[in-house]
Parts: C-alpha cells; sequence; structure tokens
C-alpha cells in the first residue's frame, strides 16, 4: 500500500491539476493548516507510516458510535440486519472516549498574489482563482454565492470558463 500511494504521489507531480491544487490550497490555507496540507500526504509522512500507527488511528476513529452504514441492493432489511449482525454484532465501543477534531490554525491573512507552477511539456494548464472566506457549512445563505461561483467560475460553462478555455485557449 505505501508503494502505492508514493506512486499517487509522484503522479500528482506529473499532472497540472494535482500540481495546482496543492499550491492554491498551500497558498490559500498556509502549511501548517490541515487543508494546506496535500490530501494525498507527503513521501515523508507516507515513508514514515508504521503498521502500529495505522492500527491506533483505525481503533481511534472507526468504531460504532462514528459509523455511518449505507447499504444500496437487493436486500431485504431482515436479511441485511442478519448479515450486520453476524459480521458487526460484536462490534463495541472503546472504553477510551471517541476523540474530536478541532481546527486550530488560522489561515493567513489573504493577499493579492499570482503563483506560477512550471509543468514543461505540459499537455494543459490549470488556473485557480480564490481565497478563504468568513463562511462555514453551517451558513444557510451560502446559494447565492455558489451560484455566483458557477456562473462566473467554477462551472464548465461559466463565464470565466469560456474566456479562458473557448476564447483565449489558455487552460482546460
Amino acid at each position: 500500500v505505501k508503494t502505492r500511494r508514493l506512486a499517487a504521489i509522484e503522479e500528482i507531480r506529473c499532472d497540472p491539476s494535482g500540481l495546482a491544487d496543492q499550491a492554491f490550497y498551500s497558498a490559500i490555507y498556509g502549511n501548517a493548516h490541515p487543508y494546506g496540507i496535500p490530501s494525498a500526504g507527503t513521501a515523508s509522512t507516507i515513508g514514515a507510516l508504521t503498521p502500529s500507527a495505522l492500527s491506533a488511528e483505525h481503533r481511534r476513529w472507526i468504531r460504532p458510535e462514528n459509523a455511518t452504514l449505507t447499504v444500496v441492493g437487493d436486500v431485504t432489511m431482515d436479511e441485511l440486519i442478519r448479515q450486520l449482525e453476524s459480521t458487526l454484532g460484536d462490534w463495541v465501543a472503546p472504553t477510551a472516549t471517541l476523540a474530536g477534531t478541532r481546527i486550530t490554525a488560522t489561515p493567513p491573512v489573504p493577499r493579492s498574489r499570482l503563483i506560477v507552477v512550471d509543468l514543461p511539456n505540459s499537455p494543459s494548464s490549470t488556473l485557480y482563482i480564490g481565497r478563504v472566506t468568513s463562511l462555514t457549512a453551517q451558513d444557510k445563505s451560502t446559494e447565492a454565492i455558489e451560484l455566483a461561483n458557477e456562473v462566473l467560475g467554477s462551472g464548465i460553462l461559466s463565464r470565466l470558463n469560456a474566456e479562458l478555455r473557448e476564447t483565449k485557449g489558455w487552460t482546460y
């Protein structure tokens, strides 16, 4: 598994979108923030993983009181319950309290900048524009912002995409 993950990290170094993701999120969140760290990990973090460390993280997070099961298929509820009971019936929560997560790192103050990541002989280019806002997942009135993002910039049919891709031929 380590070898596959390290290969995936190496592939990102050859992919315009992967490189753009890493540069963009690191720039707007900073390297100390969880969102600023490459989501695939880094070669050093993957290399340092041990079976005991993975097992400890599994015990910490994969617990019955922290689980949601979604079942889709040709099965009745009675059959499903029988199968779940036979497979997970003895799965009990550990005595240790479920740890919570709290992000304490603060993103850097937004500032205008242009970051160029050169990928010689790249078959395409990727352009990210963004910033951290004060909105949270609990905010109820994000529809207007989401619509503006879709129309102006983030959607495949957006005005910005049409200009940069179709008119200028700069990015895919």
